[in-house]
């Protein structure tokens, strides 16, 4: 991504810990922060705020712009909608305006169908609501898998 080779793996969550990438090059730094799966959700919340807090304090005038959420297909639960809402959601107290833009990138798209795609959008779209702050939701495929090339429009 962007010339930055990002660890990937299967099984155990690979990043433990908040990975800062700036690749060379590009305007652009990118923060790899574990995933939900390493806490329980009021933990997440919690640490990704700070994260949140730590780096508006130290790059003020650059900020964050946009988030980018993972979903790996095919399963999202309500529960994590809901975190997403609200971790995400946050107002900027002197421009009341939320501070973030937020992605979701649902990934692994090549092992579903297009439908299963398309209903797994529409489920996401649903649940997330009226929601200012949703750039919206992209399918991605990180590493193609073959079995099922038909389903990805290529461009």
């Amino acid at each position: 991504m962007f010339g930055v080779d990002i660890e990937t793996g299967v099984g155990l969550p690979i990043t433990r810990r908040i990975q800062r990438y700036d690749p060379p090059n590009h305007s652009l730094i990118i923060y790899d922060v574990p995933g939900v799966e390493l806490f329980n959700e009021e933990r997440y919340i919690q640490e990704t705020n700070e994260f949140f807090d730590t780096i508006e304090r130290a790059e003020s005038k650059k900020g964050i712009h946009c988030i980018w959420y993972l979903l790996c297909w095919p399963r999202i639960s309500l529960s994590e909608i809901e975190m997403i809402k609200k971790l995400y959601g946050r107002i900027d107290p002197n421009s009341n305006t939320y501070r973030y833009k937020l992605a979701i990138l649902l990934n692994k798209v090549d092992q579903c169908t297009k439908k299963e795609k398309d209903d797994m959008i529409q489920a996401i779209t649903q649940t997330m609501g009226d929601c200012p702050f949703l750039l919206g939701i992209f399918p991605i495929v990180c590493e193609r898998n073959f079995r099922n090339l038909s389903s990805i429009p290529v461009p």
